[in-house]
């Protein structure tokens, strides 16, 4: 407590004698020989502040002599208790304060010179001593093992009792049986020479037993002290736990409060500069604008991180503080290694990797606009339902190229109409990177994975459309197949077809082929999309007025005609 209180004081006194000093210009030039009395010999206003600077200057180095004083005397009784003490703890521990305020001793010596003298003699602060690594690096977590020594200290009291009681009473036992065999010796009535060192042997053993005696009782009385308030595991935990929130956790949650307030902040003004800012809201964001982002993106970590200090720092709670650090600075060494992915994403973001805001990619095997490149990067196809924020890393290994326009995105787009590679008619009900569902005709849905849906060719009918059938009329009209019939068939299939208004396109009959038992056409029909949804029930519909123009004409439809040869009975006649 003494030496904190010095530490302040004298902290204090620096700090007033430096301003003093600041404002004083008797010390930074010489005072004129004439007091600048004025004419009546009465001493002049900045006259009477040098020497009220000169006083204060003289009673804060009167404070420094006395301190220096004290701490001399304080440093002399510890000499004498490290003289006189036995344990190697104790020694320990005195050496150690002896050490501090020897410490403090040097540093008020250096504080007297430079306030006395105005000036800082090289070599002699602090600033200009060299760095001891070492030495910081012990100081940083001097903290961390005092805490943790504080923490086990009454285990380790106990285990080095139990310790001490063990050996004391293996020890007592051989005392005694030597005190007997010395006895036993002097029972003997030895020759005058060898009595007296058989006397004083016997009375210094009896003396060592009698103190480890002592000892064993004493250590006895302090472990019973140390164990008659022995509380279970959990109760030790749950005082603990107390303890540590009382004070440290408390620290702890201001800490972590801090370092949220101050990340949520920054992050949210980031996004308001997004929205608002008129040269954000670009399509192509310029280098300087993408340099600006990735420097407020390591000013968001290092506020953050800073707030979470500052709270430790201003509490004082040096444990934890120096905890960060260490952590820090474990976390600043591990991540060596990832210095070159990391600057990987540096290049990525600043747009000057493989992957370009703006551009195409194939990730998952559809293709995606990078909409906006970051550490979390923003794919988007405009005709799915979905987007993707992914990680800049794994971005690494693609490459991107410019749009083409009027390039498509997707085979189909939410309420078109498909034929897919399985036969399946449908409309699109949705459509994700990862489904499709289509509604099928008969009302069912049916849902596709998205790479499965690719891989089945889907045909978009709601761009458009053909139906292509084949209808095939008997040989004895092979005198009008290649004029009248492919006429009169047209007309009766349009005239069947004009139900669909305009969004019959085209419709075009042709002889086809001579086959093998009819003469074929082929009966082309061409829709708008508008008609899709009739896709399934248009080619029955051609077949059907195909045969009602056969039935109005009178042409005959031939039918596939089966030979039947009777085999004979071998050996017959």
């Amino acid at each position: 407590m003494l030496a904190r209180s010095v530490r302040a004081a004298v902290a204090a006194l620096v700090v007033l004698s430096f301003v003093a000093l600041l404002a004083s210009p008797a010390l930074a030039q010489d005072a004129p020989p004439d007091g600048g009395a004025g004419d009546g010999g009465e001493p002049t206003g900045p006259v009477e502040a040098d020497a009220a600077a000169r006083a204060k200057l003289i009673a804060d180095l009167g404070e420094i002599v006395r301190y220096l004083g004290e701490l001399d005397a304080d440093i002399k009784a510890k000499r004498t208790k490290l003289e006189a003490a036995e344990s190697d703890d104790e020694k320990a521990q005195l050496q150690e304060e002896l050490d501090r305020l020897r410490a403090q001793r040097a540093s008020l010596d250096r504080d007297f010179s430079r306030i006395a003298s105005g000036v800082v003699l090289a070599g002699s602060d602090e600033a200009s001593q060299k760095l001891d690594w070492q030495a910081e690096v012990t100081e940083l977590i001097t903290p961390l093992v005092r805490e943790l020594k504080s923490m086990t200290e009454r285990p380790r009291k106990i285990e080095r009792l139990k310790r001490e009681l063990e050996a004391s009473e293996q020890l007592v036992p051989a005392l005694e049986r030597g005190i007997a065999n010395v006895a036993a010796a002097l029972a003997a009535e030895p020759a005058p020479e060898l009595r007296g060192p058989l006397e004083a042997l016997e009375h210094d053993l009896t003396t060592r037993r009698d103190r480890v005696q002592q000892a064993m009782t004493v250590a006895k009385l302090q472990l019973e002290e140390l164990t008659k308030d022995d509380q279970s595991f959990v109760d030790s935990a749950r005082e603990v736990l107390r303890m540590f929130f009382r004070s440290r956790g408390r620290n702890l949650l201001l800490a972590l409060a801090a370092f949220s307030v101050v990340f949520v902040v920054l992050r949210l003004l980031h996004r308001l500069i997004y929205r608002y800012s008129p040269i954000h809201n670009v399509e192509a964001r310029p280098f300087y604008i993408r340099l600006i982002d990735v420097a407020y993106h390591l000013i968001t970590a290092l506020g953050a991180t800073a707030a979470l200090m500052a709270v430790f720092y201003v509490s004082g709670d040096w444990l934890l503080l120096s905890l960060v650090i260490i952590f820090f600075a474990g976390l600043a060494w591990g991540a060596r290694h990832g210095l070159p992915l990391f600057w990987e994403q540096i290049k990525m973001v600043l747009n000057l990797g493989a992957v370009r805001e703006g551009e195409r990619i194939i990730y998952a095997g559809v293709p995606w606009r990078v909409a906006r490149l970051n550490f979390y990067t923003r794919l988007e196809n405009p005709v799915l339902e979905s987007h993707i924020d992914l990680p800049v890393k794994h971005l690494f290994e693609m490459v991107s190229r410019a749009c083409v326009k009027d390039e498509p995105w997707f085979p189909t787009r939410p309420d078109d109409w498909v034929l897919l590679g399985d036969g399946n008619v449908g409309q699109v009900v949705s459509q994700t990177h990862e489904v499709v569902r289509l509604r099928l005709v008969g009302g069912h849905v049916k849902t596709y994975p998205t790479a499965d849906f690719l891989g089945l060719a889907p045909v978009d009918l709601s761009r458009g459309f053909g139906v292509f059938s084949t209808f095939g009329i008997d040989y004895e009209h092979q005198a009008v197949c290649t004029t009248e019939v492919p006429e009169k068939l047209k007309a009766h299939i349009a005239a069947g077809l004009a139900h669909h208004g305009d969004a019959l396109l085209q419709l075009k009959v042709e002889f086809k082929t001579a086959g093998a038992s009819s003469l074929d056409y082929l009966i082309q029909a061409n829709f708008a999309g508008k008609a899709a949804v009739s896709y399934g029930s248009i080619s029955r519909e051609i077949q059907r007025l195909a045969v009602d123009a056969c039935n109005d004409n009178g042409w005959g439809i031939p039918f596939q005609q089966v030979t039947i040869h009777r085999a004979e009975p071998v050996g017959a006649a």
